[in-house]
């Protein structure tokens, strides 16, 4: 029961700051109470009652009302970033390479179609969130994909919302491809340093920066303005 109380009195705390950032206009929170009716069918489901379960239920409306505060109040940036292979498919793989090729990609697909599906954008449209350390071929064919679907949920949320995809800046084609279908406005870079040596990183911005298939304008969003309107520097 500790627990439980603990959960109603930081729920408590986040209605009265979240209702102090309204009336300051920092926070909409009409868009918050729109999902009030999601709870209540929730709730009338949980039948016979199931105390098990109220601490569970506690904590996720207290970590929605987080989210809702750190997207909304502070703007605050969300870095997603794929990597394990179990659990997607990949355990039957022989080779570990085959693995490690699909791990990232994959699971930020995972990742985007589910942000994108549950509408996170719209509800919390200061959010920012940067899929990245996957490359960015992956996203026009799952925007499109979504588009065609779902009457084009996933290019409306981009469009309207501070999403930002990893430019990895040796790939070719496809982050040409990607820049056209999706807008320069879009794209960050990002290294892996310590991972990736000095040197290598060097050769990269030095062949990204010769490169005739994207203009200038879109090499200095890729490698200045859009990181600076990611983590809003000055």
């Amino acid at each position: 029961m500790t627990g439980i109380l603990s959960r109603l009195v930081q729920f408590a705390l986040l209605v009265l700051l979240l209702a102090a950032l309204t009336n300051l206009g920092l926070f909409n929170l009409e868009l918050l109470a729109r999902g009030v009716g999601n709870i209540g069918t929730f709730s009338a489901s949980l039948f016979p009652p199931n105390l098990a379960v109220l601490e569970r239920v506690s904590w996720a409306i207290v970590e929605t009302l987080q989210i809702a505060y750190v997207g909304t109040a502070l703007g605050a940036v969300l870095a997603g970033h794929g990597a394990p292979q179990q659990g997607l498919g990949f355990d039957f793989f022989e080779d570990f390479r085959a693995g490690f090729i699909l791990e990232h990609p994959v699971s930020q697909m995972i990742q985007f179609t589910s942000m994108i599906t549950a509408r996170v954008f719209e509800r919390f449209p200061r959010l920012k969130v940067a899929f990245l350390e996957a490359g960015c071929g992956w996203a026009p064919y799952l925007i499109e994909r979504i588009d065609q679907r779902l009457d084009g949920l996933a290019s409306n949320q981009v469009r309207h919302s501070p999403i930002y995809f990893h430019a990895e800046l040796a790939e070719q084609g496809v982050l040409s491809y990607a820049v056209n279908a999706i807008g320069p406005d879009r794209f960050v870079y990002a290294t892996d340093f310590p991972h990736e040596p000095v040197h290598e990183i060097e050769e990269v911005l030095a062949g990204f920066l010769a490169r005739e298939d994207l203009t200038q304008d879109t090499k200095e969003k890729v490698l200045r303005d859009n990181i600076k309107a990611l983590y809003a520097l000055a």
